[in-house]
């Protein structure tokens, strides 16, 4: 058998075992999280976000998409409804505004009182060459950077008490993952991620 093939082989026995993985039931004692578990989603109406928004879900967890467009959060919690997931909400939130991310805020702790877990998937991406621009380049760092850290600092104070917060951050250059004790100095402050 050729490199290609064991290859090939190699990665249609992964894709079975996760395929596996994900039909066998976690047993109570390696779960977690529980249908109060609340995971908020940035940008959880399309793509990869509301395929975490879905596979969340689907775990059982109570999920809280955002979207600029409130008619498209909608819609997309539509599709997971049509889909048997029933703890399922949206709001509208831009992470560029201010005021957008106090008013979820606000929203959240009222009807939540908090969050578990913080997906910040919301972000932009400009690669095409032609829309290569100073212009494209701000917008990218404005809401990929510091849409990203007006989010960590708006949530940490509602994360609630729990043995782990954890907070996921897509980047253009990878995924940090985070997991900092609820109450250190480091979930006060953010300094987790190098922001103070």
């Amino acid at each position: 058998m050729g490199h290609k093939a064991k290859s090939k082989e190699r990665k249609e026995k992964r894709l079975q075992e996760i395929s596996l993985l994900r039909t066998i039931p976690y047993a109570d004692h390696q779960r977690w999280w529980s249908k109060e578990t609340i995971a908020v989603v940035t940008g959880g109406n399309r793509g990869i976000g509301f395929e975490i928004s879905r596979q969340l879900a689907d775990h059982g967890v109570t999920v809280i998409l955002t979207s600029r467009d409130a008619s498209v959060g909608v819609e997309s919690i539509k599709v997971l409804q049509e889909g048997g997931l029933q703890e399922v909400a949206c709001h509208q939130l831009d992470i560029l505004d201010n005021s957008s991310i106090n008013q979820f805020c606000e929203w959240l702790k009222e009807n939540y009182g908090g969050l578990d877990i913080l997906v910040n998937n919301a972000g932009v991406n400009f690669n095409l060459g032609s829309d290569n621009s100073v212009e494209n380049a701000s917008l990218v760092i404005e809401t990929n950077y510091y849409g990203t850290k007006r989010m960590i600092q708006a949530m940490v104070p509602l994360m609630k008490p729990s043995s782990l917060s954890v907070e996921f951050d897509w980047c253009s250059a990878g995924l940090v993952v985070s997991q900092v004790p609820v109450g250190s100095e480091a979930s006060r402050t953010g300094s987790a991620l190098g922001w103070s």
